[in-house]
């Protein structure tokens, strides 16, 4: 009779210890929610849900311009899901790249360049920076300001790649002191050719998607190139004119000297004039250049931009002092209701695209600013869009 009450006990305890675990084996998972701060990024597929102890792989979203860094909740990074519901949010990061020198080919001689290219596995964008007027290095150095590299460093850091390079009348100045026929040609097209070259020839660039920036003299360069190529994916024109250089020269003088302005106009009006280099007159020097440079220069469109379809960024700053709004008022006009062109100013911005708030012609760039941000955010979303 004990053993037998010893029995049924045991079977009490062991059908209720079974009818437990069937409860919980009968229990359903509990599901917990996922939802997402993108922050300007996309992504096709989001898991918005998962199940108690479920393991599941987080979405990898994208951003033009940005690295994925991670998703986070506050300042912790999430790797593994834990049982509760998530805000998750996407942190971007900037690029890393390689900077790369490189030799260019600019007719007979070679100039230095340098090759920025963000480190990720897509293709990006690229853009080829063309400097303006005179001697200049591949950074546009003036005083104490870099814009050229600034830029390149910018936009690689927002994974456009870019090639920049030193004028062959910086580099190879001594050279072509007696080079009387020197032309616009050889300041400006064989470098670009080269640059060119040098990105369709890397797998890395998004070779439909290679632009080119002109600032200043620049400006007046990149229609020539773009009419060329249709290839090329659009201009950025950069403190831009259409007037001859040597006009924007006299507008600049006449600012300064009444006089020196009446001393120099016939100069420059005969230089404009040449078609052809007269006998004799080859060493002749007008401003820094040769004949020769004059008669090349006279035979470029400069309302060839006018015929370009491609898209075109025109930006300017308010504050320039050696080119001025009217010259952004030219470009509207002459370009008046195309579809391909964007504009931008910059109230408080110079030449050289920093700030220019109290400068004067003689304290122009001696502090270290550099190209505003707001200008690189502008090309970004130029390139990108």
């Amino acid at each position: 009779m004990k053993n037998m009450k010893i029995i049924k006990k045991t079977l009490f305890f062991l059908v209720l210890s079974l009818f437990s675990i069937l409860l919980v084996s009968c229990k359903k998972p509990q599901t917990y929610t996922i939802s997402y701060e993108l922050d300007g990024g996309i992504c096709e597929s989001l898991i918005t849900s998962f199940k108690e102890d479920e393991t599941i792989t987080l979405p990898t979203p994208s951003k033009k311009g940005y690295i994925f860094m991670g998703w986070y909740e506050g300042d912790i990074k999430i790797e593994n899901l834990e049982n509760k519901n998530y805000v998750l949010k996407a942190k971007w990061g900037e690029y890393e790249y390689e900077t790369k020198r490189s030799q260019l080919q600019n007719g007979e001689y070679l100039v230095d360049g340098e090759f920025l290219l963000p480190v990720t596995d897509e293709k990006v964008p690229a853009v080829i920076i063309v400097g303006g007027s005179g001697p200049s290095d591949m950074d546009g150095t003036v005083n104490a300001q870099k814009p050229y590299k600034t830029l390149a460093i910018e936009l690689s850091e927002k994974g456009i790649a870019s090639i920049r390079f030193n004028k062959v009348t910086y580099q190879h100045v001594e050279s072509l002191i007696n080079d009387y026929s020197f032309s616009i040609q050889d300041e400006y097209l064989y470098a670009i050719e080269s640059c060119l070259e040098l990105l369709r020839e890397n797998d890395n660039i998004d070779h439909g998607q290679i632009y080119l920036v002109g600032h200043s003299l620049g400006s007046v360069i990149i229609p020539i190139v773009l009419e060329r190529d249709k290839d090329l994916a659009g201009g950025i024109i950069m403190a831009g004119s259409t007037m001859h250089i040597l006009d924007l020269l006299l507008e600049q003088i006449k600012v300064q000297s009444e006089d020196l302005y009446n001393l120099y106009l016939p100069y420059c009006n005969y230089a404009k004039s040449l078609t052809k280099v007269p006998a004799g007159e080859e060493t002749y020097n007008y401003f820094g250049a040769y004949t020769a440079y004059y008669v090349s220069y006279n035979k470029i469109n400069r309302e060839l931009i006018k015929d370009l379809e491609c898209p075109l960024l025109i930006i300017q700053g308010r504050l320039d002092l050696q080119v001025s709004m009217e010259h952004f008022y030219q470009y509207q006009d002459l370009l008046q209701n195309k579809q391909n062109v964007t504009y931008k100013v910059y109230d408080k911005l110079n030449h050289l695209f920093s700030n220019g708030e109290n400068e004067t012609l003689e304290n122009a760039y001696k502090v270290n600013n550099k190209i505003d941000e707001a200008v690189i955010i502008d090309i970004f979303n130029f390139i990108y869009n």
